[in-house]
Order: structure tokens, then sequence, then C-alpha cells
């Protein structure tokens, strides 16, 4: 897809720049996507200083998150099994499998959305470490979905809005 190269390039120029708090491509702000999947695409080229490898780690680590979370939710609910089969589902369904390992942003909303519903807390055979989530934590995690998979939406809706004049 044509947004796995942007992405790289824009990781890369806020690694070598130093401006990591927007995103920038070719010297302008680029406000399109959020950044914070540009953020693990930065890190992982800090850590392993290939961007052929750094673009393709928060979708990949995104996904296993994602059906971790599947496969331990499954497990508390029903039995150990169902949680292994849960997982394995997922991770056999073609969509998932594809934005996991794909430099694109959905692997990461998914894994926000996921891990807002596992720290819900309503699940009866949540431990207390999971149970004590407050619904303010819990729509916290879940916004951080929200906020990565709506760039922006105020300045775009605000540019791209047209005017009325009478």
């Amino acid at each position: 897809p044509a947004d796995e190269p942007r992405f790289a390039l824009i990781a890369k120029e806020m690694v070598e720049s130093g401006q990591w708090l927007f995103p920038m491509r070719g010297g302008e702000i680029y406000p399109d996507k959020p950044p914070m999947f540009m953020w693990g695409i930065a890190l992982g080229y800090l850590l392993t200083g290939s961007i052929k490898v750094a673009f393709l780690l928060p979708s990949l680590l995104a996904g296993l998150l994602t059906i971790t979370l599947v496969w331990d939710m499954g497990r508390r609910l029903w039995n150990p099994s169902v949680g292994f089969l849960a997982g394995l589902l997922l991770l056999f369904t073609l969509q998932f499998t594809l934005q996991a390992k794909t430099a694109q942003i959905d692997a990461l909303v998914t894994f926000f959305v996921t891990l807002g519903v596992y720290g819900d807390g309503d699940i009866p055979t949540w431990n207390d470490s999971v149970r004590g989530a407050s619904r303010e934590q819990v729509r916290g995690i879940t916004s951080l979905a929200v906020a990565e998979s709506a760039p922006l939406v105020a300045l775009r809706r605000r540019e791209l809005t047209p005017r009325v004049t009478a």
C-alpha cells in the first residue's frame, strides 16, 4: 500500500530531525494521520537501525498483543482450550493477519479497542488487578483507539468544510 513508504519516511524524518511531536513530510506538517503509529516506527528505527524492519514492528506487536488479549479473555471466560482456539481463529482471520503484517494503523487501532474491552473489568473471572481498572482508565485506553484512527478531525474538518456566505 502507498501509505507504508510514507509512514516509514515520516518516522525516519522524526528520528533524524528530532521533531517527534508533529509528523513532518518533506519539512511540512503531515496532518493526515495521528502520530502514535509513526512514533512506534521511529522507536523501532532507533532500536534496530533498519527502517525496513522498523516500519513493520508496530503492526506486528499490536497484532501479537491483540491475539494474546483475546486468548486470555477466552481462557478466563471459559477455559484454556477456548482461549487457545479464540487466539488461533483470530490469527487465521485473513484481514486481521494482513493488517498485522503490513505497516498500517489498523492493527494498532484493533489492539487499543481490544485492550479497552479487556480492561473493562466486568468479566467475573478477572482477578483484582484487572477488575481494579476504573471506568476513566478504560475510557482513556479506548480513546487511544479513537485518537489513533481519527486523524486530527477538527483541523481537517475545518479545512475541508466549504464556507457558505450569504
